[in-house]
């Protein structure tokens, strides 16, 4: 058994952090089942699943939206998970060029 006792973790991202698939009409996050995954060894574990589909990292908002996640939050995450790029990779290859 691990010796941590409670595990706050942010996932941030885009629409595969938000559990985007089949269109648009199903959602399924990674989170869930991370979740199932840590809680055996952390009992105390708390996933806040930041994911918003369509967003790109060089957008003007996810940026700022981690900082005021971060800022905003009651108690520090002692884990961040960032996924993001996707979209950008997906949309335009110049854009993807500058990640």
């Amino acid at each position: 058994m691990s010796s941590v006792r409670h595990l706050r973790t942010l996932a941030f991202g885009a629409s595969l952090t938000e559990g985007y698939y089949a269109g648009g009409s199903k959602f399924h996050p990674y989170t869930q089942r991370l979740l199932e995954l840590i809680r055996p060894l952390i009992a105390d574990v708390e996933i806040q699943n930041a994911g918003i589909s369509g967003e790109a990292v060089l957008s003007s908002t996810m940026l700022p939206r981690l900082k005021q996640i971060l800022s905003l939050a009651k108690h520090k995450f002692d884990w961040v998970l960032i996924l993001a790029g996707t979209n950008d990779t997906l949309r335009d290859q110049q854009q993807a060029s500058k990640l």
